[in-house]
């Protein structure tokens, strides 16, 4: 069994070297190493050119700036291996996450194989599990998209191993503007075809905690513009699926609704102007997901928490009053 680790790079020349060497002192040595180089101004294409000069299984591609998702598209086209895994340019495999993937694909026969993740800033400080959860087995496309949908940390493609077949034929040139959450979108079309999923409870992903990461990105406009776009996908998605009962369909309502209210709250946080704000909160109300699933029915404001306030002053348009408080409360925590 043949794994292609495909590595989109932009602009982390501190952390490259790192996250190569990860990979290369796997006890499973049968991989590919795909580094794709997204226009990065420092020395990150350069590094990664040195290593592919050094090893015959490690392979370069540059190409201009284009965001994480074309960038990994580049790389799910080159790859030639059985399994897909995608590691970030600033994060880190453990040893044995090629092994053990190995081993689990093996025993379960499976299409998709979710690993867990751990935070970490310096260096990965590696935890023994004692009390390991059996692994879990999904084939209901049902549950597969309850998981996936119902819970933001299986969202990464990072903690995924998947079936390179299942990447064939899909079509993401709608999607390349898209710039955060991009996972979700991805996610989806492979859990569309209903690959036999596997959840494992072993730490093979360590997930640097890095400011200057895109995760942290301060363009509002962009990320108001990702809030609107994936959430309508998503909805229209399940809509034309139909893979939840109406119950369900009202329960993802409630949590599509909650992210929506981060998102806001972020939002009113924002370094920027009020007018800036003002126009985008107007953007999100006038947004055809907005419209058509969050204002068309009633929503289980329980479901908000701690969120309920925000939320409410959003829907009366009471914006500044909004930003006040938000502002306050984050000078209060400081």
């Amino acid at each position: 069994m043949k794994f292609s680790v495909v590595v989109p790079v932009y602009n982390t020349e501190r952390y490259i070297s790192d996250c190569i060497e990860s990979v290369l002192k796997q006890v499973y040595a049968n991989y590919e190493l795909i580094l794709v180089d997204d226009g990065s101004t420092d020395n990150s294409g350069t590094i990664c050119d040195e290593y592919a000069i050094k090893y015959n299984h490690i392979r370069v591609f540059h190409k201009s700036n284009s965001g994480q998702l074309e960038t990994r598209c580049k790389g799910i086209a080159e790859a030639k291996g059985d399994y897909i895994i995608f590691l970030d340019s600033d994060d880190l495999l453990a040893i044995n996450a090629l092994s053990t993937i190995r081993d689990k694909i093996v025993e379960h026969n499976c299409d998709m194989l979710v690993y867990r993740y751990a935070r970490f800033l310096k260096t990965p400080i590696v935890v023994e599990n004692t009390d390991k959860r059996p692994d879990i087995i999904i084939e209901n496309k049902q549950e597969l998209h309850k998981l996936f949908l119902f819970n933001q940390f299986y969202n990464s493609l990072c903690i995924k191993a998947i079936r390179r077949n299942y990447f064939n034929d899909i079509d993401y040139s709608k999607l390349k503007d898209v710039r955060h959450a991009e996972d979700l979108l991805q996610t989806l079309s492979i859990i569309k075809q209903n690959p036999k999923t596997v959840i494992i409870d072993d730490v093979l992903y360590f997930y640097r905690t890095n400011i200057n990461s895109i995760t942290y990105s301060t363009n509002v406009e962009q990320n108001v513009s990702d809030l609107i776009t994936v959430r309508n996908i998503v909805y229209e998605y399940l809509l034309k699926e139909n893979v939840f009962d109406e119950l369900e369909l009202y329960e993802y309502k409630g949590i599509a609704t909650k992210i929506l209210v981060s998102g806001i709250c972020n939002l009113a946080q924002a370094d920027c102007s009020y007018a800036q704000k003002k126009r985008l909160f107007t953007k999100i109300k006038q947004s055809k997901y907005y419209i058509d699933y969050i204002n068309s029915d009633k929503i289980n404001i329980s479901q908000l928490g701690n969120k309920k306030v925000p939320w409410l002053l959003f829907r009366l348009g009471w914006y500044k009053i909004l930003c006040l408080l938000l502002s306050t409360i984050r000078c209060l925590k400081r």
